[in-house]
């Protein structure tokens, strides 16, 4: 299947699981790469890393990722080079890439002594489509939560009322 966008230059997809969510503080322990080239061919790259610190216990009750699965695996300062080369004079994409993915990955590059730039590059991130064009406030929340069209929105009692009905609703729906 083709990209349906033209591409000016090679895309590349990317995600991250890693010991946590500091950006500061944190490391990658794998990295899924996804490149589409202009010509519409596809290649990818992954890895484990091995971040040289303890992956928590409970982060790696998220992604299954533990220290004794990565103690084998290379070092960012290893993988480092490979990587920023198959990023060469490409755009970037991937979801929630803005706010987590590209800050810890450049992290990551800063640490080793070298610098993925964002400058004259595309980013791309479809979390940030889908907040700016699907609905994410009360009413739509009242829409899916309770099947009901939320009527005087914007009026202190209609709102806090709406509020209440999602509660309940997201209560009854979630057990945890």
């Amino acid at each position: 299947m083709n990209f349906p966008i033209q591409l000016e230059k090679p895309l590349v997809f990317f995600d991250l699981e890693t010991t946590g969510v500091r950006i500061e503080t944190d490391r990658i322990v794998e990295i899924a790469l996804v490149k589409i080239n202009p010509d519409g061919t596809r290649s990818e790259k992954y890895s484990l890393i091995n971040p040289e610190i303890p992956i928590p216990v409970e982060t790696s009750r998220i992604h299954g990722i533990t220290d004794e699965r990565v103690k084998d695996s290379p070092t960012f300062k290893n993988y480092a080079l490979e990587l920023m080369a198959f990023l060469e004079g490409c755009d970037l994409a991937g979801y929630n890439l803005i706010s987590f993915d590209l800050p810890l990955l450049q992290k990551e590059f800063e640490r080793v002594g070298m610098n993925l730039a964002s400058e004259g590059r595309s980013v791309i991130d479809p979390f940030v489509i889908f907040k700016n064009k699907e609905r994410r406030n009360l009413s739509a929340a009242y829409q899916f939560y309770c099947g009901k069209e939320m009527k005087d929105a914007h009026t202190a009692m209609a709102d806090i009322t709406a509020t209440v009905a999602v509660l309940e609703a997201q209560l009854q729906r979630y057990s945890d």
